[in-house]
């Protein structure tokens, strides 16, 4: 029973909610998008109010869609930290009528307690320190990235009270709305990977070095924000797949995992890789000692170890087109499995079916021009046509038809092999035909699922995964990576080191540096004397962007660029013109405008200034080139970039009132003029990440907070796994999940700072703190409410 809020707790939580809601209402006062976000927060609020829960959805939902920087320009004050504010303020003002359900052991209050004074001490030396060299208004350093490294764990550190509140209904609090919001983060997540791809490289495009940012804008410098969030989202959401029955919502997240899977593996980061790896060890084994049914699950991992080696040995030996007919035989025989043989009247037809398809299939391999893949289609359109026929009208006459194409296809896959290879090699692939089989002898008796569309999504869907891990994995550029991993290794090591002589003072090395000051310290202080671009906006006089060349020679795709996204259609009669000044006679302006999501540009226009002077001369040049259009180049987004590099004595360029038009004279840019500071203009760094990250998330937390910081950071994620491994000896469902999260963001946080981005930093500590709350009641079993027994 809840106790009466005390007039001091009344006070304190509901002046925090007038705070809140007053600094989310300042930062939406200019921003290009506020009635759009107005309208976002009020509908959170509204929902917040009538279910006090439902942040937990909604977080972890949004979370990777609200970053609008392309568009607005707003690097300090995202759209995610506003969303937040709005979440606090509502939370903050139910809480002192709300029943307290959680709490933090000693140890793990202490350790809280004491790395949040670590961190305000980080947050104090990075302030004091930040502007002495360069700053800008929202530019690359000074003060602007102090508070932009500071929210992640501001905002997890707020969200304490509303957890302590949720854990009085825990079960319900994970279950009904934690996991189904962080199923639909991953899905959005991912679904913007498979337009990023499908826009750009192309979806079956596993060669090209394009490496998807999806909707983690942030990732302006690179980064792996989003290799994090896929891989600690992605447990959560097979753990609610393979602890249900084969139901609606079931399938609905197999179809998830599947987008998800595709997502990572084209991320072709090997730190995702480690970390999808050790976070199914952990659900594997978690499965292993759970099931009190018999050895189900053994034997269902071991089917899919063996379904995924098979499937290595088609791709091997008969490349894409034997995997897809592979894959094809194996959907026939699932949509099969399940059901009734047929009664003896249906014996010789049956029969005749299969001997038929026996003698055409072979027939039409060897006497058509391509009569393998012909043959392939026609005994899967059988299947398809007898699983349809099956599903709508039951009748029994359909399985004929899947049968009979269910043989076909088992003998279509060595064919297409035979004809693709043109010699001998393709005997391995005979063995797929015995595992295709062998499992539809298996299911019938062990009964794993249902004849069904949305009973067969989990098992299609996991057939799909596998299909889709093999080509890409074993694709000439995912192998070039593999047998670089020394090599990188190698470079990597060698940017630890150099990030730890950054920190060269007694008290940086036990205290940090200072929040937000390692790209202001790599930018002056690295030992290789060099530094990416930079840009500030100035006023003088009127306001300017100044550009500032990098103090290397990369390339060209090594420098910053500022841009804006812009609609040009074909590009034709492009114009642009501004005012500009070079620090140095000879300085170079250069402008792009490309196909770009947000790092890779395609399809551009070029334009080159040479010869700015030191005093503002108005410039105008035509962007040249062939922009190919296609039916979806009105998808694409189209961005104008202007940089400069060190290819002359020039530091720097300043420019200001810039207009891009086109042939009719139509302006195209949104504050040329910058009188709006960054307003709709953002930046990048396409290729060369390393001055802007420490490249691993302890030596990130190292570099800020020190010895000390580092020490209890590490010892809050051993605290939460210990936590976690007493939960799952208790029998809590939910630890696992949470323990494959930690587990996974640590595995890619070993090659990546991870906490210098605000949503994932947030999203780590939100874990931990989920991770070490406990009831302050004996916890009972969690389990999903509405969880039916799955059928093995």
């Amino acid at each position: 029973m809840s106790k009466k809020p005390s007039i001091l707790s009344m006070f304190g939580y509901r002046g925090m909610a007038v705070l809140f809601a007053l600094l989310a209402a300042g930062g939406m006062w200019q921003h290009p998008f506020a009635v759009m976000l107005l309208i976002l927060m009020l509908i959170q609020a509204g929902l917040q109010w009538r279910w006090p829960m439902i942040w937990l959805t909604s977080v972890p939902a949004l979370m990777p869609v609200l970053d609008w920087s392309p568009w607005s320009g707003w690097l300090l004050w995202q759209e995610f930290d506003l969303f937040m504010l709005a979440v606090l303020a509502i939370g903050y003002w139910q809480a002192p009528t709300q029943q307290r359900g959680g709490r933090f052991s000693s140890l793990s209050g202490g350790l809280v307690a004491i790395f949040t004074l670590s961190w305000l001490s980080s947050l104090s030396m990075g302030g004091m320190d930040a502007g002495k060299e360069l700053a800008g208004e929202l530019g690359s350093l000074g003060m602007g990235n102090v508070l932009r490294s500071a929210k992640g764990y501001a905002l997890a550190f707020c969200l304490l009270p509303l957890i302590r509140r949720a854990w009085a209904e825990r079960d319900v609090a994970l279950w009904r709305y934690f996991l189904p919001g962080a199923t639909i983060g991953l899905a959005l997540a991912s679904l913007a990977v498979v337009v990023e791809r499908w826009l750009f490289p192309g979806l079956t495009d596993f060669a090209s070095d394009y490496r998807a940012v999806g909707p983690f804008f942030e990732m302006y410098a690179g980064g792996a924000a989003l290799d994090c969030f896929l891989s600690a989202l992605l447990p959560l959401s097979v753990w609610v797949v393979v602890r249900r029955k084969l139901d609606m919502t079931a399938g609905v997240v197999a179809l998830v995992l599947l987008i998800a899977t595709y997502a990572a593996l084209t991320s072709f980061s090997r730190g995702v890789y480690l970390a999808y790896l050790l976070s199914a060890v952990v659900l594997a084994l978690t499965m292993i000692r759970r099931d009190s049914t018999g050895p189900g699950v053994g034997w269902s991992l071991l089917w899919v170890l063996l379904g995924g080696y098979g499937l290595l040995l088609v791709f091997q030996n008969g490349g894409y087109r034997t995997l897809a007919a592979a894959v094809l035989a194996m959907m026939a025989a699932l949509t099969l499995a399940p059901t009734r043989w047929a009664d003896r009247r249906g014996v010789v037809a049956l029969l005749a079916a299969c001997v038929g398809m026996v003698l055409l299939v072979p027939a039409m391999a060897l006497l058509l021009p391509k009569g393998a893949y012909l043959a392939t289609v026609l005994a899967a359109a059988l299947a398809l046509v007898g699983a349809g026929l099956s599903w709508r009208a039951g009748k029994e006459q359909s399985h004929l038809l899947q049968w009979a194409g269910l043989v076909g296809l088992s003998l279509a896959v060595p064919l297409v092999a035979r004809h693709w290879r043109q010699d001998d090699g393709w005997w391995p692939v005979m063995g797929w035909a015995g595992y295709v089989w062998l499992t539809v002898a298996i299911a019938r008796f062990a009964g794993w699922w249902r004849p069904a569309p949305i009973g067969l999504a989990m098992p299609v869907g996991l057939l799909l995964i596998l299909a889709l891990i093999i080509p890409v994995m074993g694709n000439y550029y995912m192998g070039t990576r593999f047998s670089q991993v020394g090599k990188d290794l190698q470079g990597r090591e060698q940017h630890w080191s150099d990030v730890l002589a950054l920190v060269s003072t007694p008290r940086g090395v036990m205290f940090g540096d200072g929040k937000g000051r390692f790209i202001d310290d790599y930018y002056w202080h690295n030992r290789k004397s060099e530094s990416p671009g930079a840009f500030a906006i100035r006023d003088e006089a009127g306001r300017y962007l100044k550009l500032v060349a990098p103090r290397y020679i990369g390339g060209f795709g090594d420098v910053v660029r500022v841009g804006q996204r812009v609609s040009v259609g074909s590009g034709q009669g492009l114009t642009l013109s501004a005012m500009a000044r070079s620090s140095e006679p000879g300085g170079i302006l250069h402008a792009t405008v490309c196909d770009k999501w947000l790092l890779y540009p395609f399809n551009c226009l070029y334009a080159q200034v040479n010869s700015i002077g030191t005093q503002w001369q108005p410039i105008t040049v035509e962007l040249k080139g062939n922009r190919v259009l296609d039916q979806w180049s009105w998808l694409r987004p189209t961005v104008l970039s202007l940089a400069t590099n060190n290819t002359n004595d020039s530091r720097s360029i300043d420019i200001s009132d810039i207009r891009l038009t086109d042939g009719q004279g139509r302006s195209l840019l949104s504050n040329g003029d910058f009188k709006q500071g960054l307003a709709h203009w953002s930046y990048t760094s396409d290729r060369h990440h390393l001055p802007w990250h420490a490249k691993n998330m302890w030596l990130h937390v190292y570099f800020e907070q020190g010895l000390i910081g580092v020490l209890i950071f590490s010892t809050l994620i051993l605290a939460a796994l210990v936590a976690l491994r007493d939960k799952m000896r208790r029998g809590d469902e939910l630890a696992p999940l949470l323990m494959a999260a930690i587990i996974a963001a640590c595995a890619v946080g070993l090659f990546d700072s991870l906490l210098d981005f605000t949503r994932i930093e947030c999203l780590v500590f939100l874990l931990l703190w989920l991770s070490l709350m406990r009831s302050d009641t004996r916890p009972v079993k969690a389990s999903p409410p509405s969880r039916g027994s799955a059928r093995r």
